[in-house]
């Protein structure tokens, strides 16, 4: 197996820290149904009743979320190979989400599209970079 590239690390660490947030987020989300944001939200839409429900679901939501971001940032770091297949699943998705988003923005008039290309450009460079033969010899494909 070759040696783990430079940016590979970079991905990893990222997306590591990225599930470390994720997982603090949705508990944060999950113990707080006193969440002046979410109380705010849901008497706005005279919802109340909804806000220790909701915010139980979305926090344990993020947490599972969170757990899987981690699992495939280590997956990335110590070169699983199911890992790199994820990520690469997960990039061609938020490729798809982003020009759909540009798509919609320019059809409706908005022209904020230019922000919806930011990150299609950024998963793009990605989506090439974890194709490149080095980094593939590094998963063993």
């Amino acid at each position: 197996m070759a040696g783990r590239p430079i940016l590979i690390t970079i991905i990893a660490l990222i997306t590591v820290l990225e599930g470390i947030l994720t997982v603090v987020s949705g508990a944060l989300v999950s113990f707080s149904s006193e969440n002046a944001f979410l109380q705010d939200v849901f008497s706005a839409i005279s919802l109340e009743y909804l806000i220790n429900d909701v915010a139980t679901w979305l926090g344990a939501s993020l947490i599972i979320v969170g757990i899987l971001i981690l699992v495939v940032g280590l997956g990335l770091l110590l070169g699983w190979k199911f890992a790199w297949y994820v990520a690469a699943v997960i990039y061609f998705l938020t490729l798809i989400v982003s020009l759909y988003s540009v798509a919609v923005s320019l059809a409706t008039g908005e022209y904020l599209a230019v922000t919806a290309l930011i990150p299609a450009i950024i998963v793009l460079v990605l989506i090439y970079y974890i194709f490149r033969p080095k980094v593939k010899e590094f998963y063993g494909l």
